[in-house]
């Protein structure tokens, strides 16, 4: 496996709460927990991260999305309503603007359905996003850090209002070497009846 034991559907990010304390987190996607806890063991050796750990626990996490939004009275936002972007897993904001735009359906008796079209949009992009980018090696990272390093990409992405996550799933396909679709979906393979 050599330097690539982390690469295809893991990532991690720290997240520091003052000079001396932090959360460490491993994501990785559809692992059974033996494979998340010794991915886990190999990311802090091959990181060299010798922390002092207070805490260590283990979350499964399951996410998807929902359609429609409304059924009879219920409005289904946040999480409920498959608003959590799946580039990194986060929600906060995609919820807070989910409940924004189901306050405003309430209010005006709109269709919420309809309301949250452009943002069901953007999470279908972002399942894109994760999917192209849980398939990525170090070789596709490399060109990817790159191309983004042009003058005109850095002039595009810096100083105007072009909508990179909007175009970022067309932007990885064409920098990256090729798309393994064995290994592109983060989705849960079908089970055999």
């Amino acid at each position: 496996m050599g330097e690539y034991r982390l690469c295809l559907g893991a990532y991690a990010y720290l997240t520091a709460f003052s000079p001396t304390r932090a959360s460490l987190v491993l994501i990785h996607a559809n692992a059974k927990p033996e494979e998340t806890e010794r991915r886990w063991v190999t990311f802090l050796k091959q990181e060299k991260l010798d922390y002092h750990i207070e805490e260590n626990f283990l979350l499964e996490h399951i996410s998807g999305t929902a359609y429609p939004h409304h059924v009879g009275n219920i409005l289904l936002v946040g999480a409920a309503g498959g608003f959590m972007e799946s580039f990194l897993g986060f929600g906060t904001v995609s919820s807070l603007r989910s409940g924004v735009l189901a306050a405003r359906a309430i209010k005006g008796n709109r269709c919420f359905t309809k309301l949250a079209d452009k943002l069901d949009q953007e999470m279908r992009r972002s399942v894109r996003l994760r999917e192209i980018i849980n398939t990525m090696e170090n070789k596709d990272y490399d060109r990817l850090v790159a191309t983004a390093t042009f003058p005109i990409i850095k002039q595009l992405f810096y100083n105007t209002n072009f909508p990179v996550l909007k175009y970022a799933g067309d932007i990885l396909e064409l920098v990256r070497a090729s798309v393994n679709w064995e290994k592109k979906s983060i989705l849960p393979a079908k089970r055999s009846k």
